[in-house]
């Protein structure tokens, strides 16, 4: 979880029965984040290619069914993924014990790597990899989830969880039809996410202000929306494998949870007193 002033209701140490240490969810979220995003791939055999004004998307093949798209491929997967993630989310909401959270952080990293590993070698192994992944992430998030649900209330958070939807779908909008080239965006946004979490990880020794925790969350926002228009341009841009599939639906998904958590962070910072 992204710090927060002890005390509040946003903090661990406000909710009964709980055990009182900070978790450095997103910490973790944007530390696999941050070495995921890949590389573009525009070395396209002529006809892959459609355009829409002047961008580009993945086009079906003579005799090649709409699910055989890598568009329709990481649609069905991120689907799948999403759903499983808010399954694990709900479970995981009473989760408090420290040593649970340090498992469950680990097995999200170690997860990670291993889906992207096996995929390589084993699409269909990896794709089950991936679900099961996705559902321990929901694991790991639930805690926070639910220290937001009692601050700000649950029609709160799945109005912030349509909200990031909604966000997911304008910025990838502009990723895949706007014409822009954003191949040179990832760089930034990888510096920026390096000091972003260099300063979560300040914070959760040092007590961040309201307004510094304000402006934290809203930094976090704007670079995660900014990975959604390059991963979304990723997606338009890259090879009809099964293996690139899974790995732009992990790298959208962790987009798509880390502008969430920062949404729920920034709500919950400007309602504290």
């Amino acid at each position: 979880m992204i710090p927060t002033e002890p005390g509040t209701k946003g903090d661990p140490a406000s909710v009964p029965g709980s055990t009182v240490f900070d978790l450095p969810v997103s910490n973790f979220v944007q530390l696999f984040k941050s070495g995921g995003s890949g590389s573009v791939d525009v070395q396209r055999r002529p006809g892959d290619l459609i355009r829409w004004g002047a961008s580009a998307l993945p086009a079906k093949r003579k005799g090649q069914t709409l699910m055989e798209t890598l568009f329709a491929k990481v649609s069905l997967l991120l689907t799948v993924t999403m759903i499983l993630g808010a399954l694990g989310t709900l479970c995981g909401r009473q989760v408090r014990s420290l040593g649970a959270m340090i498992g469950l952080g680990l097995a999200f990293i170690l997860g990670a790597i291993a889906v992207l590993v096996v995929a390589q070698s084993n699409p269909m192994v990896g794709i089950g990899l991936l679900f099961g992944w996705a559902f321990v992430s929901g694991l790991f998030i639930g805690p926070v989830v639910q220290i937001r649900a009692e601050s700000l209330g649950w029609q709160t958070v799945f109005g912030c969880f349509a909200g990031t939807a909604g966000v997911m779908a304008a910025c990838g909008s502009i990723g895949l039809f706007s014409g822009a080239d954003f191949s040179s965006m990832g760089t930034y946004l990888g510096f920026a996410l390096f000091g972003l979490i260099i300063v979560g990880v300040v914070g959760i020794f040092w007590r961040m202000s309201r307004t510094v925790n304000i402006a934290y969350s809203l930094v976090g926002m704007v670079i995660f929306a900014g990975y959604f228009v390059y991963d979304f341009f990723r997606l338009g841009r890259s090879e009809n494998t099964w293996p690139k599939a899974i790995e732009l639906t992990m790298s959208i998904y962790l987009d798509f949870i880390n502008f969430f958590l920062y949404l729920l962070q920034f709500l919950d910072a400007v309602n504290s007193k």
